[in-house]
């Protein structure tokens, strides 16, 4: 169930290397940014570890480039980042066949679909404050992968406009 789900990422966020996950951007940051709320504890423990620099106790980094220079930090694990978004395994009822289901979209289909510009937009704000709604109504249940990329597709437009002003862009330099 949903508070479940809470319990397991307030148990990733107390990481050292969570903040990586506010960089992330997306349905990622919004979620960390729900789950901390008023926790001004929290938000200064976050604060900390992003001045701190890469914690050393990631499983994952990323590594950035940028003006010839590489630059690295803590990134979260496919686990970490499936535990953010409410993802867990439940059986189909077809013998040992599993299904994988989240709350929220995976971070990959966020990042891949019309809903992600690269900033937090009114309208995606809209679409959160909705979807957290029905959950909390129990009009909304978990989704699996193929459900939540359909379900992001019907933005598609936002994508074809970010190719568009990229390609200007790209003419323009």
């Amino acid at each position: 169930d949903y508070g479940a789900y809470m319990v397991r990422m307030l148990e990733v966020l107390q990481r050292p290397h969570a903040h990586a996950g506010l960089m992330k951007g997306g349905i990622v940051w919004r979620l960390m940014v729900e789950a901390v709320g008023n926790d001004s504890d929290m938000r200064e423990c976050f604060l900390e570890y992003v001045h701190d620099g890469p914690s050393g106790e990631a499983y994952t980094q990323a590594v950035f480039e940028a003006e010839g220079m590489e630059y690295a930090d803590d990134d979260l694990s496919r686990a970490e980042l499936d535990v953010i978004c409410g993802t867990y395994l439940t059986f189909t009822g077809r013998g040992e066949q599993k299904a994988s289901l989240s709350w929220w979209p995976p971070h990959e289909v966020w990042t891949s679909s019309g809903m992600y510009t690269g900033v937090w937009m009114p309208c995606n704000e809209d679409w959160f404050s909705t979807r957290l709604a029905e959950i909390c109504q129990g009009k909304a249940t978990p989704m699996n992968y193929k459900t939540w990329k359909n379900r992001l597709k019907l933005h598609s437009e936002t994508r074809k406009l970010e190719q568009a002003m990229q390609e200007s862009s790209r003419a323009f330099i």
